[in-house]
C-alpha cells in the first residue's frame, strides 16, 4: 500500500497503516533535505497537484510537505497554485498540456524568489 497504488491499484493488499506511510514519508523527506544541506544545496520541494478526493492520505503527505516550510525549506505548492480541474490534470494525478505549462510557470516564478 503506497501512496500511488492507493489511487492508481487500489487492490494492492500490502498491510501498512497510514502512520506508518506518513512516518516513512517524513523520514525520506527529512533524509532528503538533510543530504541536500550537506551538501550545500538549499533543497526545494513540491507539492502534487491532484484531483484526488477520496483519499485523506494523499492530501496529509501534501501537508507533510507544507510543514516543512516552518523549518525554512522552500516549498511550492502546485496542489494549491494548480487548479484541480481536467483543464489542467488528465487523470487524478498527472498533467495534462496546460498543466504542464502552468506548472512550470508556476514553479519558474516561484525559483525567482530563492
Amino acid at each position: 500500500k503506497t501512496l500511488f497504488s492507493r489511487v492508481e491499484f487500489p487492490r494492492c493488499d500490502i498491510s501498512l497503516t497510514d502512520a506508518e506511510i506518513i512516518n516513512a514519508f517524513r523520514k525520506n523527506l527529512d533524509t532528503f533535505i538533510s543530504i541536500c544541506q550537506i551538501h550545500g544545496v538549499k533543497p526545494v520541494l513540491m507539492t502534487q497537484a491532484n484531483r484526488v478526493t477520496d483519499d485523506p492520505l494523499y492530501q496529509r503527505l501534501n501537508q507533510e510537505i507544507r510543514d516543512k516550510q516552518k523549518a525554512g525549506i522552500t516549498v511550492i505548492d502546485l496542489a494549491r497554485l494548480i487548479p484541480a480541474s481536467e483543464t489542467y490534470l488528465y487523470d487524478p494525478v498527472h498533467y495534462t498540456d496546460a498543466g504542464s505549462l502552468l506548472a512550470a510557470n508556476v514553479i519558474t516564478e516561484s525559483l525567482k524568489n530563492i
